[in-house]
């Protein structure tokens, strides 16, 4: 046994509270290290039209809140919709150098996400220090509050202060996804208050009612799954943008392989990159028919959703190696309720 784990390239990191346990690990083809590491330059920019500028121009922190009308008003009509294992729909709207995510329950905003140099994150900006950012708003490990007359505490690990830190401004609860590596801010999520208790994203305690999510039917949930591994793919390339890189292609061979892993997992409760029936990766592929050169694989288990996976794999060496990897050129992506796999492709 100890003899196999010295063969297997895996980076895990485990993090652990009362609601919430999520887990990554990743995997590098042995062939990646002997191909060429050239940079490779980014695709050219798009043009973006005029339902683009204005979601560009707008801000998430006021658009907590806001009605489907105000929402097209405002930001235009998305470009994508997935629905969510939260209840509300995911509105997307993306250009070049922003990715904006409206989560709508019923006929109100209740959440958003913001990637990008011009995502306007007000009063946030992406690049933003850490240090800048604990001077402004001094980031706590426990928050207490009360919601609908029920009382909440909720209490961040020291990682989860580093990586994710919560804050609460006029009303709106904000979690900023920090790039630890370089110390910046990444990314922010929005939520109101039921919306924030219902994701239960730390270790929670409470006392009175606690909001949880209806249960999904199986053809519900496939549609969330196959929502969030779209959602991975998008906020992957947002981050290779960052990173001066191309962007990868969606690659269904290679998605069906990775849906297949995250099934098997959950089927058979394991998490790890080998499997005790379909081998490991290189196996996978080939069973798959998927051509390459070079192959990696990330994988995650218990996150929220397809975001909060993607930033802690960016804040793992092993899984940020896959997802900077200049030589790779596409990306399959399957999602099996909470378990996440990425297969990165040369």
């Amino acid at each position: 046994m100890r003899a196999l784990l010295k063969l297997c390239i895996v980076i895990g990191v485990i993090f652990v509270g009362y609601y919430y346990g999520p887990s990554i690990m990743s995997r590098l083809s042995e062939e990646i290290d002997k191909a060429e590491q050239k940079q490779v330059q980014p695709e050219k920019p798009v043009v973006e039209n005029e339902e683009m500028k204005r979601a560009d121009a707008s801000t998430l922190h006021t658009a907590i809140g806001l009605t489907k009308e105000e929402v097209i008003q405002q930001f235009g009509q998305p470009s994508a919709t997935y629905p969510s294992a939260y209840e509300y729909e995911w509105w997307t709207y993306q250009g070049n150098e922003y990715y904006i995510q409206l989560g709508l329950l019923g006929n109100k905003v209740v959440t958003g996400y913001a990637l990008g140099n011009h995502a306007r994150m007000a009063p946030f900006a992406s690049g933003k220090t850490y240090e800048e950012l604990n001077a402004m708003y001094s980031f706590q490990k426990k928050v207490q509050f009360s919601h609908r007359g029920n009382k909440y505490g909720v209490e961040l690990t020291d990682a989860d202060v580093i990586e994710r830190p919560i804050i609460e401004k006029d009303g709106v609860w904000i979690q900023l996804y920090i790039d630890r590596p370089t110390g910046k801010l990444s990314s922010v999520r929005y939520m109101d208050a039921e919306t924030f208790i219902k994701m239960r994203s730390y270790a929670f305690t409470y006392t009175g009612k606690l909001p949880t999510p209806k249960t999904l039917s199986a053809e519900e949930q496939k549609r969330v799954d196959d929502g969030d591994a779209k959602q991975i793919l998008d906020v992957t390339n947002m981050i290779r943008k960052r990173h001066q890189l191309s962007v990868l292609k969606w690659n269904d061979k290679a998605s069906h392989v990775a849906y297949l892993h995250s099934k098997d997992m959950k089927d058979n409760t394991f998490f790890a990159h080998e499997s005790p029936t379909t081998g490991e990766l290189k196996d996978r592929l080939q069973r798959g028919n998927v051509s390459y050169r070079s192959a990696g694989e990330n994988i995650a288990y218990n996150y929220t959703d397809g975001i909060a996976a993607v930033e802690a794999w960016m804040n793992s060496e092993g899984h940020r190696k896959n997802m900077v990897q200049p030589a790779f050129k596409s990306l399959g992506v399957g999602v099996d309720q909470k378990y996440y796999t990425q297969n990165f492709i040369q």
